[in-house]
């Protein structure tokens, strides 16, 4: 084979993301999700925040290591949500998590882990 097909071959090779690194072992774990601060924080009760076009409510989660398949859980209950890149998540919170006072866990899940968590507080 050609000089310029090598060429080629190690270009095409760089360019798609390819590297001679090798892949992970299961001994080299993957950092742990970790959840930093909330937007909002809280909410009075009955209140909408971060109002959304379509009437509903939403919160972001600023945080450390979070994949695509990242969820947020507020008390153990997913929401669905939107990846924005590894630092930040956000979702839609239904209405029936802040019509009552109280004080709701929020946290992270992914294939890599489960973070800590930070509250949440209806007043």
């Amino acid at each position: 084979m050609s000089v310029r097909f090598w060429i080629l071959v190690a270009v095409l090779f760089l360019l798609s993301g390819c590297s001679e690194k090798p892949l992970p072992t299961k001994s080299e774990a993957a950092p742990p999700i970790v959840v930093k601060l909330l937007h909002p924080g809280g909410t009075p009760r009955g209140i909408k925040f971060n109002e959304q076009p379509n009437g509903t409510s939403a919160i972001a989660v600023e945080c450390e290591n979070a994949t695509r398949d990242t969820v947020i859980l507020f008390d153990n209950n997913p929401l669905t949500t939107v990846f924005g890149n590894s630092s930040l998540l956000t979702a839609e919170v239904p209405p029936e998590y802040y019509v009552q006072s109280r004080v709701i866990a929020v946290s992270l899940k992914g294939s890599t882990g489960h973070s800590g968590s930070l509250p949440f507080v209806v007043q």
